[in-house]
């Protein structure tokens, strides 16, 4: 067993650093620190670009399988669709592969004693590059993936966010962020969510020091601040019938936007990103992933939903 989980983790490094290679590394002094990102796309085009923050999720600094598969997956359809459609993606990295939450969970300290402040990283490297004049100001989108879902809700809830909407993928909001949440621009939002995940559980969990809010307490909060009065809902097509997940979408309706929160909730789904790609280093103990639809591309969709209402 740990010779193929040190050929899976070789091959995702591979697969890791073919995909770094593809777009252009760069990085930012941040509070005395060098913090690096990824931007894939085109740089050298002509004119203003959208621009997808996308946040990873948990890594161990050493640790390419099971946390980098869901990010390595995510990644690479990003990166094809922003080949195909003419925006960029930008991936910052947290330190040490964990972003600090601002509550009472373990963070990153600097030699110096701060705490890491990933919020003011990532909002200067948005500003660098809008300032570069590669990216549309007003055209600049957030994802995040797993504990990049959640921090993704918590820079919703800065003022100065430059976000015009933005994607939570299988992760929700810890309860401290909402109840601390003092924005007035909240954004359209879609959330993808697995029905079993017992990671970041689809009905929440308590740990020490916070609570991770369920799903539908995240989306009734979001409901709230969009002015949402009613909602409908279908099954997608069950495109992969073997892999046992039904994807319905739940879309609220009456809200200050035409398009402004959408759910697709995975019923059967683990803490998995839905999507057609393998991932066979990622099959134990994470329950089911769907194949019915790809996340990326539902991502993309939803954002050019945005634009064209």
């Amino acid at each position: 067993m740990r010779t193929i989980n040190g050929f899976f983790s070789a091959l995702l490094l591979g697969m890791t650093l073919l995909f770094a290679q593809t777009g252009h590394a760069g990085s930012i002094e941040h509070q005395g620190v060098t913090r690096s990102y990824l931007l894939l796309g085109n740089p050298e085009a002509t004119g203003p670009q959208p621009l997808i923050v996308h946040l990873h999720g948990f890594r161990k600094p050493d640790d390419f399988t099971a946390s980098a598969d869901l990010d390595v997956i995510q990644w690479d359809r990003l990166a094809a669709l922003s080949t195909a459609n003419g925006f960029l993606v930008a991936q910052p990295a947290a330190l040490k592969g964990r972003w600090n939450m601002g509550i009472d969970l373990p963070d990153i300290t600097l030699p110096d004693g701060q705490k890491a402040d990933d919020i003011g990283f990532i909002l200067k490297l948005v500003a660098r590059l809008v300032a570069s004049k590669q990216v549309d100001p007003a055209r600049i989108y957030l994802s995040g993936i797993s504990d990049g879902a959640i921090m993704a809700n918590r820079i919703l809830c800065e003022s100065s966010h430059p976000f015009r909407a933005a994607a939570s993928l299988i992760g929700t909001m810890y309860a401290q962020h909402a109840a601390s949440c003092g924005t007035r621009k909240t954004v359209p939002m879609l959330i993808i969510a697995g029905t079993h995940d017992t990671v970041l559980p689809y009905d929440g969990w308590i740990f020490d020091g916070g609570r991770s809010m369920s799903v539908p307490e995240t989306t009734e909060f979001w409901r709230k601040r969009l002015g949402c009065d009613g909602q409908k809902s279908r099954v997608l097509p069950d495109r992969a019938k073997r892999d046992y997940t039904r994807v319905r979408q739940i879309e609220w309706t009456g809200c200050r936007t035409p398009v402004a929160l959408r759910l697709l909730r995975v019923e059967g789904g683990g803490h998995r990103v839905p999507s057609t790609a393998s991932s066979k280093a990622f099959n134990w103990g994470w329950n089911g992933k769907s194949r019915d639809i790809e996340s990326a591309q539902e991502v993309w969709n939803f954002f050019q939903d945005v634009e064209r209402n």
